[in-house]
């Protein structure tokens, strides 16, 4: 099993898995005493009650009882050290960081393509530009769930990404670009399959163009309720193309340097701006 004793000055090393009972930790003549969870501390040498434990060459906190060689060291055995003074603090320099290569060097994932992030999840995507159109988009969702999603084994689910924006707002307004940015990296979300679908009323202040590049402008892509000289529903529930598009995307062993779809940058603006309920399966 392997370990990292990060700081010299440490007295406890941390496991880079899970690791049970029994097991030797390499080159530390260390036999574990009990399970221990990835990434926790393991006492690389016998410690009293009271005694500080040190990882990253600083204190972490003052052990509640005596441990071992090779104990088990969690959150629950420690007392936590006074905090220092901002004046004593003292910016870090260059240090030594071990480098580990991970064991596996890809993932089960959805690959979007050359230098895209590949997908955790492959999913239809539904972007609005405006709330208004929510409850027809809700609605249209639910029959698209039910009557297309069965068709399409490759395909996980349908997502209508629901906000409270664009309607009357000052777009233009210095700091409108941080939602009309978000909105737009959803709209591209690598769990969408490459595809994009985006649903408008056709009268918001955030309009299509906003969220879109202008080769990707078209009625595959763009549905506008207004005017309601068609059966705009009836097009938005039978979006058999994207599906098509979608499916033809399965899980493959995607290479890590690609990243995950877990850490676009819109996700951390994505929960104030769009309703929890239809936006989290989006980063499962």
């Amino acid at each position: 099993m392997r370990a990292i004793k990060i700081n010299k000055k440490d007295n406890v090393a941390v496991v880079i898995k899970e690791a049970k009972k029994g097991e030797e930790l390499e080159g530390m003549d260390i036999t574990l005493r009990s399970d221990v969870p990835q990434g926790h501390k393991v006492a690389l040498s016998p410690l009293k009650k009271g005694d500080a434990v040190i990882r990253y060459g600083v204190v972490l906190g003052y052990l509640t009882e005596d441990v071992e060689k090779g104990d088990w060291i969690n959150e629950k055995m420690l007392t936590l050290p006074p905090s220092p003074e901002l004046s004593d603090l003292v910016f870090g320099g260059d240090g030594e960081y071990p480098t580990l290569q991970p064991e596996r060097t890809t993932w089960m994932g959805y690959d979007n393509g050359e230098g895209k992030f590949a997908g955790t999840r492959n999913i239809l995507g539904i972007t609005t530009t405006v709330q208004c159109c929510a409850g027809v988009l809700r609605a249209a969702t639910e029959r698209i769930r039910r009557e297309l999603l069965p068709k399409y084994k490759n395909v996980d689910d349908v997502s209508a990404l629901i906000h409270p924006y664009g309607c009357g707002v000052a777009i233009d307004a210095p700091d409108a670009f941080i939602p009309i940015r978000c909105v737009k990296n959803l709209a591209h979300h690598p769990n969408f399959g490459g595809e994009i679908m985006v649903v408008s009323l056709g009268c918001e202040k955030l309009s299509v163009d906003r969220i879109l590049e202008p080769e990707e402008i078209n009625d595959d892509n763009v549905v506008v309720l207004l005017p309601q000289s068609r059966n705009v529903f009836q097009e938005l529930v039978h979006v058999e193309v994207n599906f098509r598009q979608v499916n033809q995307i399965s899980r493959i062993a995607s290479n890590g340097s690609q990243g995950s779809s877990a850490c676009q940058p819109a996700c951390v603006t994505a929960h104030d701006l769009y309703d929890a309920d239809h936006a989290g399966v989006v980063y499962a």
